[in-house]
């Protein structure tokens, strides 16, 4: 990652700054590359790991199992606040926007499980690469299902097991 957050008080600034509000969003700089760009030598590799897949469990522990906020605002810091900043909160008929649910909408859900313990593995991720330091770490949160215009795109099977 570029640049890494190297000391313990350059994360908690961060954490803090999320749960005073000063951070109003999340996102990830998610980065494949493929593992014949990652195998160079260290100065000469891309900089960059996976996120999108990982996100999730990983934010849930810096910031809501710290205490540092609740789900809730952890859901509207990953949907609503970003779609508020590209100003895809509003449409034409009004406040209808991106990020929130409402009758008519997009139907762009993704369904969460805050409980589910799981361990990262090549196998879970569906990138064009698994360049991630978190391979083996044991997390807790999980998106279970996406649905994207009313049409369920990903559904885990373990899920319901």
């Amino acid at each position: 990652m570029n640049p890494p957050l190297r000391e313990q008080r350059d994360i908690d600034a961060i954490r803090e700054g999320v749960a005073d509000g000063t951070i109003t969003l999340l996102a990830t700089d998610h980065a494949p590359h493929t593992p014949d760009e990652k195998n160079q030598p260290f100065t000469d590799a891309p900089f960059g790991i996976i996120g999108l897949e990982t996100a999730l469990p990983l934010y849930a522990e810096a910031l809501v199992d710290s205490g540092a906020i609740g789900w809730p605002r952890l859901v509207e810091l990953l949907t609503l606040e970003p779609a508020r900043l590209c100003n895809l909160d509003r449409t034409t008929r009004g406040n209808d926007g991106l990020g929130e649910l409402f009758i008519g909408g997009p139907a762009d859900v993704t369904i969460i499980d805050p409980d589910q313990d799981w361990s990262i593995s090549e196998t879970d991720l569906h990138s064009k690469s698994r360049n991630t330091p978190f391979l083996g770490r044991q997390v807790k949160g999980r998106a279970v299902m996406t649905v994207v215009a009313g049409e369920v795109v990903h559904e885990l099977e373990a899920a319901y097991s």
